[in-house]
């Protein structure tokens, strides 16, 4: 299992990878957790690999999923569909980080009538998002 801030750790691994300026304290959790010059696609496959072993919380889920929609890797379009599709009968928060990263793939899963406004809160918009989302791409 990995911890929460390992997670952000490697979050702040894959944003630094696409390019993004970070702050003295991301790269200090980077170098801290040994990653500074650690493999983004091994890492990617680790994260997927967890999610299909031992049962895990719906907030340690929610965790890599989030660490994994950093990565911004059209690559993972598929992985995070049939996330959705499994995570959808379950919690709330999974649901939402697979939500987010396939938004961040540019994956019309959250409903035009939205404007743009999300949150876990949503629950019922979420799994209504997701479900219409699941149909369109089936």
């Amino acid at each position: 299992m990995f911890s929460g801030d390992y997670l952000m750790a490697v979050a702040f691994f894959f944003e630094r990878e696409n390019g993004n300026p970070l702050g003295e304290n991301e790269l200090a959790e980077i170098k801290e957790h040994g990653l500074e010059f650690a493999d983004a696609e091994a890492i990617a496959r680790q994260l997927q690999l967890s999610l299909g072993g031992n049962p895990l919380s719906a907030d340690a889920r929610a965790s890599i999923y989030w660490a994994l929609s950093k990565r911004f890797d059209d690559s993972l379009l598929p992985f995070f569909q049939e996330s959705l599709a499994r995570e959808l009968g379950e919690d709330n928060s999974p649901v939402f980080q697979v939500m987010i990263a396939l938004d961040n793939l540019n994956q019309p899963v959250f409903s035009k009538g939205r404007e743009g406004s999300f949150s876990v809160l949503d629950d019922e918009l979420n799994r209504g998002d997701a479900a219409a989302y699941l149909k369109e791409i089936n």
